[in-house]
């Protein structure tokens, strides 16, 4: 990518921002991810790569996996810290799960490339702030990413639950 990037600047046609951002409108998400970079990279000088996601859920979802396939559903989506922390109450998982589908996000793949259990949330501490802990691949994944500080943020009422998870590369 950055051969391309030295390429786009070095051509005559590219030298204002408003022809290369024309260009990343066009191109494919490769050739956007450059333009972008290009576009900013005086302004994101000294600073890592910045990945968000969120996802909101309803926690009748949750619930009703429970009633359905009960332990089953419980050790296929939860560790068992997870379950432990929240008591196996649905709307408290349901944030986890939230928040398990926002890294996945954040992390550019969903969890279609993930296992759940690679992904795990735990209040376990004395503010009950919840913290991230990564295994496996998305472990893997967000060491090849270079995103080694996260922060994630849950919320939910009686019906709803969502989360936001933000995660930055040390550079």
């Amino acid at each position: 990518m950055a051969v391309f990037i030295e390429i786009l600047i070095s051509c005559p046609d590219f030298q204002d921002k408003q022809n290369v951002l024309q260009l990343g409108r066009r191109g494919n998400v490769g050739v956007r991810r450059a333009v972008v970079q290009w576009l900013w990279k005086d302004e994101l000088e000294g600073f890592g790569m910045v990945r968000c996601g969120i996802d909101m859920i309803e926690c009748e979802r949750i619930a009703a996996g429970i009633d359905r396939r009960g332990e089953r559903f419980l050790n296929r989506f939860f560790t068992a810290g997870e379950r432990a922390d929240c008591q196996d109450a649905p709307h408290r998982l349901a944030a986890r799960f939230a928040g398990k589908e926002a890294v996945g996000k954040a992390l550019g793949t969903g969890i279609g490339d993930l296992r759940w259990l690679d992904i795990e949330i735990r209040v376990n501490n004395p503010r009950r702030r919840p913290e991230l802990v990564l295994h496996g691949a998305a472990k893997a994944l967000a060491d090849d990413m270079g995103l080694s500080q996260w922060d994630i943020s849950l919320t939910h009422t009686k019906t709803m639950a969502a989360a936001v998870a933000v995660a930055q590369s040390a550079d």
